[in-house]
């Protein structure tokens, strides 16, 4: 006789309220939970779900933080240029608004110069762990 796929053991765990919604959720296409857990354990490759997490996380932290600086630039530059145009405006030329700009227009080169190597290091770490 071959193996049997009679399923005889079983697993109990606990769960908050929150975790349990999100897992009915989520296994709401299935047939019923242990469809679910079984189709997942499968699937869940340990050393690259666990990687792709870590880098998940990772990269919406910069990119939150990257974020944020971008919208502090474009205030700072809309400022600048505001400034400018009143200044026009009443007639106002005796001063340098070149020095505030270049200022900023260099935290924003920089700025970006971070996210460049940063996307270079992400795309050399993806290349290197999808090799493995």
């Amino acid at each position: 006789m071959g193996k049997s796929n009679k399923k005889t053991r079983q697993i109990h765990f606990r769960v908050t309220e929150k975790e349990y919604e999100l897992i009915q959720k989520k296994a709401s296409s299935y047939k019923n939970l242990s469809s679910f857990f079984v189709r997942m354990t499968y699937k869940f490759n340990d050393k690259y779900d666990i990687k792709s997490i870590e880098v998940m996380e990772a990269t919406g932290s910069a990119f939150t933080k990257w974020k944020q600086d971008l919208d502090n630039f474009s205030r700072n530059i809309n400022a600048i240029a505001n400034y400018c145009n009143r200044c026009e405006l009443l007639g106002i030329d005796d001063f340098d608004p070149i020095i505030e700009t270049r200022k900023y227009l260099n935290q924003m080169n920089e700025f970006f110069k971070d996210i460049n190597a940063f996307h270079i290091r992400f795309l050399t770490f993806i290349g290197r762990y999808r090799a493995h």
